[in-house]
């Protein structure tokens, strides 16, 4: 693996939520992987409660390269507005500063996804369905299109029968997920980047499920299989996936030091 400038620092900007500190514990828990690993100093940082995206950039030397990768599903208002305005305001004094593309965007989360469906084709001996959950609101429009994009991409590959998007906030919902035509084995994709309430409460309450059942395993690996009436189903979060998404941003920032800087604006 390529070695990044020993100046060059990563930022971890995720949703965060000022009444509830849990919610921003994946982003931060991906700056650390970073920093375990040793490839890049890391921290995290978020939009919404502490530690504050401002605040981690005012604490950055000018001279450092640092390059803000967005803990979120897709290229919404946070990853294209919220976040470049808190760099054009608190990042003014760092010369070289990138803000790359969403995490959720990533190849690797549709390669594991994929691979995940192929060792649920093995161990039930059929091919299942998968069921990719959005956000759904008007600020998470970015993500709606990756859940989409996973779905539109997978949906009637040799692992995958068929796939379906539904959303915690409009049409189509996650509440109505028993009307689609999904057959007895589905893989549940969750892109959420947050461990709020919508994961702790709203996704297993759909299912029936206890409600702060995990949607990730302790390893990155998916859980399940839950019984829900005559389906069974295997949960896994992506974005909430540690090693995996530290893995993803390294390699995002290492793309991005190979190409010349462009100096980050608000849009």
């Amino acid at each position: 693996m390529p070695v990044p400038p020993p100046d060059a620092v990563l930022v971890i900007a995720g949703h965060g939520s000022a009444r509830d500190p849990a919610a921003g514990a994946p982003t931060l828990g991906i700056a650390a992987a970073v920093a375990r690993r040793r490839l890049f100093p890391a921290v995290g940082a978020l939009v919404k409660g502490e530690p504050s995206l401002a605040d981690a950039l005012g604490r950055l030397g000018p001279d450092r390269r640092v390059l803000v990768v967005p803990h979120f599903a897709g290229q919404g208002v946070f990853a294209t507005r919220l976040i470049p305005a808190l760099c054009a305001e608190h990042g003014r004094h760092i010369e070289d500063l990138r803000i790359l593309p969403a995490l959720g965007g990533s190849e690797r989360v549709m390669r594991h996804v994929e691979s995940l469906l192929g060792h649920v084709a093995d161990a039930v001996a059929d091919v299942p369905d998968l069921l990719v959950i959005g956000h759904g609101s008007p600020a998470a429009a970015g993500g709606d299109r990756s859940a989409d994009e996973l779905a539109q991409h997978l949906g009637g590959g040799p692992v995958c029968r068929s796939a379906h998007t539904v959303f915690l906030e409009h049409a189509p919902r996650l509440t109505d997920w028993t009307r689609l035509p999904l057959g007895r084995d589905v893989v549940v994709c969750v892109l959420l980047a947050a461990r709020g309430t919508h994961a702790r409460q709203d996704v297993p309450a759909a299912f029936g499920l206890p409600l702060g059942t995990p949607l990730i395993g302790p390893a990155g690996e998916a859980v399940g299989p839950f019984v829900v009436g005559d389906r069974r189903l295997w949960l896994y979060a992506p974005l909430a996936d540690t090693r995996r998404m530290a893995e993803a941003a390294e390699a995002a920032a290492l793309a991005a030091l190979r190409q010349a800087p462009v100096r980050a604006t608000a849009a």
